[in-house]
């Protein structure tokens, strides 16, 4: 997630030259130039050639689970473990709301911004700083306010409920 902020992203090739490549391979990308969020996908050009070798496969798999685990068990307490719904659904919605609205430059320009507007958005306070503007963007903020009221304000209800029975 940290790698979409354009803070620590880094300029390893000019983009028209990776462009060039890309397309005298044939690979067929239609990358707009003037959004970084697109800019960010074509950084290898050999992705394909990497992603067939299974060790490679396995190694990251292996390594961004070995990494899970040690921060989840180092950094957290038992109270989050046991409830870790929340975060797992904040989590999901940045990366939805990230790749939906990846063609548009102006919203959600990297995830750390998604992971802001899925906690806005989830608790159900809306400051309307970030909205998507794609269907698709519209269709998961949307799940993202429902299950945001499913997850936290409908069982404050029901704990307040009882409390006063």
């Amino acid at each position: 997630m940290i790698a979409t902020h354009p803070d620590v992203r880094q300029k390893v090739v000019d983009i028209d030259i990776l462009i060039y490549w890309v397309n005298l391979n044939r690979l067929n990308l239609w990358i707009d130039k003037g959004n970084p969020k697109e800019v960010i996908f074509v950084p290898c050009s050999r992705t394909k050639e990497f992603f067939k070798d299974w060790l490679n496969v396995l190694d990251e798999v292996l390594f961004i689970a070995m990494w899970t685990i040690f921060v989840i068990d180092k950094l957290f307490t038992e109270k989050l473990l046991e409830n870790i719904t929340f975060l797992i659904c904040v989590l999901l919605f940045a990366n939805l709301i990230y790749f939906a609205e990846l063609r548009d430059p102006t919203t959600s320009s990297d995830m750390v911004i998604g992971l802001w507007w899925s906690v806005v958005t989830m608790t159900t306070v809306g400051y309307g700083d970030e909205v998507p503007k794609s269907a698709l963007g519209r269709i998961f903020a949307s799940l993202c306010a429902v299950s945001g009221l499913l997850l936290l304000a409908m069982p404050i209800a029901v704990i307040a409920g009882k409390l006063y029975d």
